[in-house]
Formats: structure tokens, C-alpha cells, sequence
């Protein structure tokens, strides 16, 4: 005679390992990733907005073209 508890506590033991083992990964990838994208070389820098041409133009008076 068999003991069927036991496969399905053991089956059950393998899902929860994996989930857990999954949830570890993706954490420590999305860490990694953050540490990464702080000191990365290739980060986009914040540039200064170029200035508009109506900005340039000379201002008119109210009601002339």
C-alpha cells in the first residue's frame, strides 16, 4: 500500500518553491536593474530645452501684424 498524502505535500512543496524562487529572481532583476540604470553610462541626460523661434522674434504691438 501507497502513501498518497504524501505526493500531494510534496507537489504542493515544489509549487511553493518555485513561486518563491520566481519571486526572488524578479526581485533581485528589478533591483539590479534600478542600480544599473543609476549609474549607467548611457542614461539620458536632462539637457536644456532649445529656445522657439517666437521667442526670438521681436514683440509687436496689440493690433498690428
Amino acid at each position: 500500500m501507497h502513501a498518497p498524502v504524501v505526493i500531494p505535500v510534496g507537489y504542493r512543496l515544489v509549487r511553493w518553491l518555485a513561486y518563491a524562487l520566481l519571486q526572488l529572481a524578479l526581485g533581485l532583476a528589478l533591483l539590479l536593474h534600478s542600480a544599473a540604470g543609476l549609474s549607467s553610462a548611457f542614461r539620458r541626460i536632462q539637457q536644456p530645452k532649445p529656445l522657439h523661434v517666437s521667442t526670438l522674434r521681436r514683440p509687436t504691438r496689440p493690433g498690428h501684424a
